[in-house]
């Protein structure tokens, strides 16, 4: 039965060169404490002081970063050989769980708090070893808890073969109270074509949170420009970045 976490530090924002890689089996209580602390060793701990008092945070909240790494264990697909997947990257964190969405379960139904369990047994050791507190509470809090540091809101990717969720990182500028324009949303649509060549307007529209009518305006920029470019039909074509 496939039990492992792989975990990656990259340089720069794609996966050509790896600095550190770390690969963890054994106990799940083991596999979440050391994929957590590769993380943790691996990201920004930033310093500021209250009155007289040194205080010390992380630029992803640590409650996100756990409770990510405990999801994708009680919820991956153990007939899926693949491993799961922690990677960090200079602009993003991203957490890979092998396998499809369980029936019934949608990325939008996971927002929300909805949990459909996949694996019963490791869901409730998890339990037990007080890594989950209240079912489907842990996607709600993780948004949350991005939402009030200040970072971009994570993104949703897949649910067909895997599920993806990427966390960025506070070099990347966000202003929550600004008009989103096209040029703050271009790089986010760009790396999702990258991770899915095939990825539909639809899709872009529902893991940016966005409307297909803003989609579109911000590919047809993006094709102009000749940044991306898209080949074959509608139908059956895929999507080109230039490098």
């Amino acid at each position: 039965m496939p039990n492992r976490i792989q975990c990656a530090l990259f340089k720069g924002t794609d996966t050509t060169e790896v600095i550190d890689m770390k690969e963890y089996s054994g106990p799940i209580y083991e596999q979440i404490d050391f994929a957590y602390k590769f993380v943790l060793r691996n990201i920004r701990l930033n310093a500021s002081f209250e009155s007289l008092e040194r205080k010390e945070t992380y630029e992803i909240p640590v409650y996100a970063i756990r409770e990510l790494i405990v999801n994708s264990i009680a919820h991956r697909s153990y007939i899926d050989r693949n491993s799961i997947k922690v990677a960090i990257f200079d602009d993003r964190l991203e957490v890979t769980s092998p396998g499809k969405l369980v029936m019934g379960q949608t990325i939008e139904k996971m927002k929300q708090g909805n949990s459909n369990i996949r694996n019963e047994a490791t869901a409730y050791a998890l339990r037990y070893l007080k890594y989950i507190e209240n079912w489907g509470r842990g996607i709600p809090r993780i948004i949350k808890s991005i939402e009030e540091s200040g970072l971009k809101p994570p993104v949703f990717i897949g649910g067909e073969t895997e599920l993806k969720v990427i966390i960025y990182r506070n070099n990347v500028f966000y202003e929550p109270n600004k008009k989103i324009g096209f040029k703050i949303n271009e790089p986010d649509i760009i790396q999702l074509i990258k991770m899915n060549p095939k990825i539909t307007q639809i899709e872009l529209a529902n893991q940016l949170n966005l409307s297909r009518s803003t989609i579109k305006r911000i590919l047809n920029r993006l094709q102009q420009q000749e940044i991306v470019i898209r080949k074959g039909s509608n139908r059956n074509g895929y999507w080109t970045v230039k490098e």
